[in-house]
């Protein structure tokens, strides 16, 4: 898998911390649950802040589903040379033969009754493969019946960055501005509750009017109303008709031919970027997606599209 670009720089853990439990809250709004943010003013990490929102959202959402009462809670500690990231919950637990598939792709844990909830289980995998980019590791402990703890444990020095290195780092990291859409409509489709809402914060930004499906079925059947739509982002893995078949009854309809999609996927292999390519004009981009990446590809294709 190739290497991500990172752009570092000092992030204040509390407040990145705060602003991911906001966007989880309404998983958790009716369990009987308390979401707990347990680190301090002082904390803070020299990483990516996009990246890391990334990771926190992906392990805090994971503990919220297996989780119907109790707390989760983000708890920091510093160590000589590292500071651990602790997502703590008292859920479901995980079972000792389970604790080795956590990482592996597509191995949804779904043995049992209770893993009632869906997605494809991409979302540790990545979590994993950020956090290694970071050069930092992840374990878990955990107790059937009692909950688990996610322990992250990034470096705490890379080594420290002098203030030439910060300056390159923020002259080389994408345009912080989001486009302006506000005449533009932009249709998205993934059947994972939480990329669904990473995506609309992402694009709400950019003023548009936006139209969201949790499956590739009802993605079509929008597009088959009439209703103006100007691009459309369509994970690759859903239920009924996936993000391509939705793409290929796209291109087959006059009306579509020339619509830009923006495919997302945890796991890009050289067949899906060709097949990505033969439906252009299209851009196919590995999940977890940055909100400056995106706004990037939506200023290019919609600025050719017009």
């Amino acid at each position: 898998e190739a290497n991500i670009e990172l752009f570092k720089s000092w992030v204040d853990v509390h407040p990145l911390v705060e602003h991911v439990l906001s966007i989880v809250k309404p998983l958790a709004s009716n369990k009987y649950l308390q979401l707990i943010n347990s680190t301090s003013m002082d904390d803070r990490i020299w990483a990516d802040a996009n990246r890391l929102e990334q990771i926190l959202l992906n392990l805090v959402s994971n503990s919220i589903k297996y989780s119907d009462a109790g707390s989760v809670a983000v708890i920091c500690q510093r160590m000589p040379d590292a500071l651990q990231l602790i997502v703590q919950d008292t859920g479901i637990g995980i079972a000792p033969e389970d604790m080795q598939k956590l990482f592996i792709p597509f191995s949804q844990l779904e043995a049992s009754a209770n893993r009632r909830s869906g997605g494809t289980g991409l979302g540790l995998t990545v979590t994993r493969y950020l956090i290694e980019q970071h050069g930092g590791g992840i374990h878990v402990e955990s107790t059937l019946g009692k909950g688990s703890r996610f322990i992250v444990t990034f470096p705490l020095l890379d080594p420290v960055p002098d203030e030439q290195q910060q300056a390159a780092a923020a002259l080389s990291a994408p345009p912080l501005q989001a486009p302006d859409l506000q005449q533009r409509t932009i249709l998205f489709a993934d059947d994972d509750t939480i990329n669904c809402m990473i995506l609309y914060k992402q694009l709400k930004h950019t003023g548009a009017y936006l139209l969201e499906s949790n499956n590739g079925l009802k993605a079509w059947e929008i597009l088959q109303e009439q209703i103006p739509v100007d691009l459309v982002i369509l994970d690759l893995q859903m239920p009924q008709l996936d993000g391509f078949e939705v793409a290929k009854n796209m291109r087959a309809t006059v009306r579509w031919q020339q619509t830009p999609i923006i495919f997302l996927s945890a796991n890009i292999t050289e067949q899906d970027a060709q097949i990505a390519q033969s439906l252009a004009p299209a851009r196919i981009l590995l999940k977890p997606v940055t909100k400056h990446l995106l706004w990037q590809q939506l200023t290019e294709l919609l600025t050719d599209a017009r």
